[in-house]
């Protein structure tokens, strides 16, 4: 059993969150805070952008396999009007957005190229990639797993029916009246 806080909050993820943290909030004491900011916002934006096209292409797997493995939609627990497409918009959009970086990090915009440049704009796609290579090769799994072979089950959180809902609304509305 893990250790949380009162919010629920893992210890062994808050601790160095708020020693991180505390650290960076003396950057600006020294005289190269704004360029080491530069740096870290620009690690932080592409590292966002990579989070959100992974959670499109995951999504994309899971609708693949679902149909491969001869599950009806009508079976997933929401709806959505612009499925699956909007998983494939998104992913596009996140692809074309590093990209752009990708350009900008080459040929910045009013400033000349330079490799220190580059590797302030476009550092985590390079973490990245080190990081997911060395992954592959040390776990030595495959690129991707055959549709068919996805595990839809394991861990998968099965929703209870109107009824119990409605019981578990009223459980949380007496545990926060008797907070008052």
């Amino acid at each position: 059993m893990t250790k949380a806080d009162s919010w629920g909050r893992l210890w062994y993820g808050l601790i160095p969150t708020m020693l991180l943290g505390g650290a960076l909030s003396y950057l600006n004491v020294s005289h190269t805070g704004a360029q080491v900011f530069g740096w870290l916002s620009s690690l932080v934006a592409l590292l966002a952008m990579f989070g959100w096209g992974m959670i499109y292409f995951c999504h994309i797997r899971m609708r693949h396999a679902w149909k491969v493995q001869g599950r009806s939609p009508a079976d997933l627990p929401w709806q959505s009007f612009a499925r699956p497409w909007a998983s494939y918009w998104g992913f596009g959009w996140c692809i074309f957005m590093i990209c752009v970086q990708f350009y900008l990090a080459l040929w910045p915009i009013g400033g000349s190229p330079s490799v220190v440049g580059f590797f302030s704009s476009y550092s985590s796609v390079v973490a990245i990639i080190v990081i997911f290579l060395g992954a592959k090769i040390y776990y030595r799994g495959p690129w991707l797993l055959d549709a068919s072979k996805i595990d839809l089950d394991s861990d998968r959180r099965w929703y209870s029916t109107e009824e119990e809902q409605v019981q578990e609304k009223k459980s949380t509305i007496r545990k926060i009246w008797a907070r008052m």
